[in-house]
């Protein structure tokens, strides 16, 4: 049988490190201080839409021009000169998505973890957006906990619960409030409880 052939120390712990690299749930790239890349691992290479073999030894910038000047080149430069870590959340224009990147710097170069989170921050437009007409409309809206804590209400609940804008919604409780506008906000349990145990209340005035 042949003999397996000996790898040194240092290149065992280069292939430890890819395993681990391969394994975490970001996206991830190791730049040079040339700007070449040095590894990219497999979840990169799908935003990428490139195999990592196809980018391991070119120059970032030249493979992605699109990319100069934009917000992530200045926090690579910025990151590369300080020797400071970096976490940047910004828009990509050329590519239309929002991505986070956490970046590294060495005196070797940079190592950069990054994730598309596109989805989120649409997430979170369409609840302000919500949360903006919530405010405004003459129903009574409010939320609750199971522990029964008022979690949020728009300015109608406010008015009728007796709420101070800008408190958190669980300095109150349900069972703290006034009896009949009690009955104007759903309880847990009843049938538009939803899997969390969040509920909205229906009615605009208290029941008689």
């Amino acid at each position: 049988m042949a003999e397996q052939p000996k790898i040194s120390a240092s290149e065992a712990a280069h292939r430890q490190t890819a395993r681990i690299l391969e394994g975490v749930s970001d996206a991830c790239v190791v730049l040079d201080r040339d700007w070449n890349y040095v590894y990219v691992n497999a979840r990169a290479g799908r935003l990428f839409n490139r195999l990592p073999s196809q980018l391991v030894g070119k120059n970032i910038w030249k493979e992605f021009p699109e990319g100069i000047d934009q917000d992530f080149y200045r926090a690579y430069y910025r990151s590369a000169e300080t020797q400071r870590f970096t976490q940047l959340e910004a828009f990509y224009p050329p590519w239309n998505r929002w991505f986070e990147n956490r970046i590294y710097p060495s005196p070797d170069g940079l190592v950069i973890f990054f994730q598309d989170v596109t989805d989120r921050r649409t997430a979170e437009r369409e609840l302000r957006q919500l949360a903006r007409v919530l405010e405004v409309t003459c129903d009574l809206v409010a939320v609750c906990d199971v522990q029964g804590s008022v979690r949020f209400a728009n300015a109608a609940a406010r008015e009728l619960l007796g709420l101070e804008v800008g408190l958190p919604g669980g300095t109150r409780r349900l069972e703290d409030l006034h009896a009949p506008c009690r009955q104007a906000v759903a309880r847990p349990g009843d049938s538009e409880r939803d899997p969390e145990g969040l509920v909205a209340g229906r009615d605009h005035a208290p029941a008689k």
